[in-house]
C-alpha cells in the first residue's frame, strides 16, 4: 500500500508539473507560453525575428529554470527566425515543428537538446548558424532543404547517433554523397557522419578543403586524402580513435588546431614540404604517436629525434605524446609551444636550457609521469595552466625573472606538496593552485598586490599561509574549501575582499586584521565557517567596532591585545615582536626575567644581562613578559 501510495503522488507530481502553465515576452509583441510540456512561440506581426539569447541573458524557460519540463516545442507561423542558443540545454525536448516562414536558425539555437531525435527543417529556411544541433546525440537523420545557402561550423558535431545528412536534389550549395555533405562544387567535405558504417574511406579527388570537426568521432581506421586538400581545418580529424592509417598529401598548406587530437591509434605522422603552417594541439592526447618527421625540404618546420620544431628549433612546436622517457631539449630553442607536451603520458622529466625565454600555455599539461621540473631564470614569461592535470608533480623551482604567477598553472596538481613563489611576482591570478591537494603551506612574496579567484580554492591541506604588507585586493573564492586552514592574519593593506574568501574552510579558529575600522566586506566571507567558535583579533582598542560590524559581529571571542608589531610601554619596559623574536627593553642588567604563555606556564627563566634583551618565541600566541619581579607586559606574537 505504501509503494503504490509514493507511485500515485509521483504520478500527480509529474502531471502537474507538465500542466502547469505559465507565459512569457519575448518582445512586446512575442509571447512563448509553456503548457502541457509544449512551448509555443506567437507573434501578432506579419513578421518577426525572435530574439537571440546568451549565456549572461538567457530565454525566460532558462532563467524560471523550467527547460526541463519541455518536451516539445512549436514555432509559430510568421516568426522568421530562431534565436541563438533559444532552447540551448532543453535536454528533454524531443520534437519541433517549424513554420514555413522561418529563414533562420540562430548559433547553439538546439545545442544539447539530446533526446531531439529527428527535425523537420522548413523550404524557406537559408541559414543554420554555427553549433545549431552540436550534441543532439539521439538525431539520427537529417535533410537539407534546396533553400540553404549557408552552413555554418560544427552544425551536427558530437551529433553520436548520425548516420547520414541529406540534401534535396535542387540545392544549388550543398550535395549529399553517400549520406556524407559537401559544397555543390565537392571541394569542401564538411562532415562524415560520425555514426556512419565502414573503416575505409577515400576523400573524392575535387576536395580542396576538410572542414571544421569533419570527421569528428568517426570509426574509420584508414582516411585517403588527395593531392587536391590544401588545408584541412581545426579539429577536423579529432577523436578519430581507431584511425591507424593517415597521409597528409604534399598539397596541403595549413593544419588547423587539434586537427588530430585524440587520435589515440596513430603511431607516427609525416609531415610534407608544403605545410606553411600548424595550429596548437595538433596532434594532443594521442598516445600512441612516437614521432612527427617532416620533410627535408620544408622551409617553415623540421623534426629532431621525432619532435615538431620550426625551422631552425628555436620553436619547441609538439613533442609527441607517446614518447617515453627523459628528454633534453635543444640549446636552440627559445620558446615552447602553446601546448608542446600535452598529454605525454610517458614523460618521466624534462631538461630545459638556459636558452628558453617563453613557455606556452598548457605546455607540460597533463604530463602523468612527470614529478619535478625545473625552469631556468632565463624564463621571463609563462601562459595559463601550464602544469594543469600533471597529478604526480611534486617538486617544482620557478624563475626568479617571473612576475604573475598566471591563470591555472598548477590546476590539480594534487601531489604539489610545496612551491616557492619568486620574489618579484606581484599577481597570483585565477586558480593558479586550485585543487593543490597536498600543498600544505604558502609564503606569498612582499611584492604581491593582489590574489586572484580561487588561486588556492581546495587546498584541502593548506594549514598556513602568510600575506605581505603590499597585499591590496583578494578575489573571490581565494580560499574557498581551504579545511584544514586554521589561521590567517589579513594585513591592513588590503582594501578590498570579495566574495567567499574564506568560504568553507571549517576549521578556522583564529583571523588577525590589522585595520583600525573594520572593512566593509561581502556577508559571505566566512560562509560555512562556524565563526562564532573563533577568536578575531583586533587591533588595540578596535573591540567594540568589530563588534558592531557586518561579517565581524559574528566572531565569538575578541581580542585586542596589542599585537607584535606595536611597541608597548608599561612605565620604563617595553617590549615589542618581529619574525618571532620578543625585543625587550628598559631593563636594568641583573634582574630577573620571566616569561610565561597565556595559560601561566613558564616559558623563560633569566637574568638580563642588559638593558635590552632578544628572546626566540617558538609559538605564536599570547605572552606574560615580567621583569624584576614589578613590572608586567602582556604582548601577542
Amino acid at each position: 500500500m505504501k509503494i503504490r501510495t509514493i507511485i500515485f503522488l509521483c504520478a500527480i507530481s509529474i502531471s502537474s508539473m507538465l500542466s502547469w502553465g505559465q507565459t512569457w515576452n519575448l518582445t512586446s509583441t512575442m509571447q512563448a507560453t509553456l503548457i502541457n510540456g509544449t512551448l509555443t512561440i506567437t507573434t501578432t506581426q506579419n513578421a518577426e525575428a525572435m530574439p537571440d539569447f546568451s549565456w549572461d541573458d538567457p530565454p525566460r524557460w532558462i532563467k524560471d529554470n523550467v527547460q526541463d519540463n519541455i518536451q516539445s516545442v512549436v514555432i509559430g507561423e510568421k516568426v522568421t527566425t530562431i534565436g541563438e542558443r533559444a532552447f540551448y540545454n532543453c535536454v528533454y525536448l524531443q520534437s519541433v515543428t517549424m513554420p514555413g516562414t522561418l529563414t533562420y536558425i540562430g548559433k547553439d539555437a538546439f545545442n544539447y537538446c539530446i533526446r531531439l531525435a529527428s527535425v523537420t527543417i522548413p523550404d524557406a529556411i537559408t541559414t543554420i548558424e554555427d553549433r545549431a544541433f552540436y550534441s543532439c546525440i539521439s538525431l539520427e537523420n537529417i535533410t537539407i532543404p534546396a533553400s540553404v545557402s549557408y552552413i555554418g561550423t560544427l552544425v551536427f558535431d558530437e551529433c553520436n547517433s548520425l548516420t547520414a545528412i541529406h540534401v534535396h536534389t535542387d540545392s544549388k550549395d550543398f550535395v549529399s554523397d553517400d549520406g556524407i555533405l559537401f559544397d555543390k562544387a565537392m571541394t569542401r567535405l564538411m562532415l562524415y557522419p560520425e555514426k556512419k558504417n565502414g573503416t575505409v574511406y577515400v576523400i573524392p579527388g575535387a576536395v580542396k578543403v576538410i572542414e571544421d570537426g569533419a570527421f569528428n568521432k568517426s570509426g574509420l581506421k584508414s582516411i585517403t586524402m588527395p593531392n587536391s586538400v590544401t588545408e584541412i581545418k581545426y579539429g577536423a580529424f579529432w577523436g578519430c580513435m581507431e584511425l591507424t592509417d593517415i597521409t597528409i598529401p604534399n598539397s596541403v598548406k595549413t593544419i588547423g588546431s587539434e586537427a588530430f587530437q585524440n587520435c589515440e591509434s596513430l603511431s607516427s605522422i609525416a609531415i610534407p614540404a608544403s605545410v606553411e603552417e600548424i595550429g596548437y594541439k595538433v596532434f594532443g592526447f594521442c598516445y600512441n604517436l612516437a614521432s612527427i618527421e617532416v620533410d627535408a625540404g620544408n622551409t617553415a618546420y623540421s623534426s629532431g629525434a621525432g619532435v615538431l620544431y620550426n625551422k631552425d628549433k628555436s620553436f619547441l612546436h609538439t613533442f609527441p605524446a607517446g614518447k617515453n622517457g627523459a628528454f633534453t631539449i635543444p640549446t636552440s630553442v627559445k620558446s615552447i609551444g602553446n601546448n608542446a607536451f600535452t598529454g605525454s603520458a610517458n614523460l618521466t622529466s624534462v631538461t630545459i636550457p638556459s636558452s628558453v625565454e617563453y613557455i606556452g600555455n598548457e605546455s607540460f599539461s597533463h604530463c602523468e609521469k612527470l614529478t619535478s621540473f625545473t625552469m631556468p631564470n632565463s624564463v621571463t614569461d609563462i601562459g595559463t595552466g601550464i602544469f594543469a592535470y600533471s597529478q604526480n608533480l611534486t617538486s617544482v623551482t620557478l624563475s626568479n625573472k617571473l612576475t604573475t604567477i598566471p591563470y591555472g598553472i598548477f590546476y590539480y596538481c594534487n601531489n604539489l606538496a610545496s612551491i616557492t613563489i619568486p620574489n618579484n611576482v606581484t599577481r597570483i591570478d585565477v586558480s593558479a593552485f586550485f585543487g593543490c591537494e597536498k600543498l600544505t603551506s604558502i609564503i606569498i612574496p612582499d611584492a604581491v598586490t593582489e590574489i586572484g579567484w580561487g588561486a588556492f580554492r581546495a587546498c584541502i591541506s593548506l594549514t598556513t599561509v602568510t600575506m605581505p604588507a603590499s597585499l591590496q585586493i583578494i578575489r573571490g573564492s581565494a580560499f574557498e574549501d581551504c579545511m584544514a586552514l586554521q589561521s590567517i592574519t589579513i594585513p591592513g593593506s588590503v582594501t578590498e575582499m570579495q566574495e567567499s574568501v574564506f568560504s568553507g574552510c571549517i576549521a578556522l579558529k583564529d583571523v588577525t586584521v590589522e585595520w583600525d575600522t573594520p572593512l566593509i566586506v561581502p556577508s559571505d566571507l566566512f560562509s560555512n565557517v562556524n565563526t562564532s567558535a573563533a577568536t578575531l583579533h583586533v587591533p588595540s582598542g578596535a573591540t567594540a567596532r568589530y563588534r558592531a560590524a557586518n561579517v565581524w559581529k559574528t566572531f565569538g571571542t575578541f581580542d585586542d591585545t596589542p599585537s607584535g608589531n606595536e611597541n608597548i610601554t608599561i612605565q620604563s619596559l617595553k617590549a615589542c615582536v618581529s619574525d618571532g623574536i620578543l625585543y625587550i627593553s628598559g631593563i636594568q642588567p641583573g634582574q630577573p626575567l620571566y616569561i610565561y604563555n597565556i595559560v601561566g606556564q613558564l616559558i623563560y627563566n633569566g637574568i638580563a644581562k642588559a638593558t635590552e634583551e632578544h628572546i626566540a618565541l617558538n609559538a605564536r600566541g599570547i605572552y606574560i613578559v615580567v621583569a624584576g619581579g614589578r613590572q608586567t607586559i602582556k604582548i601577542r606574537n
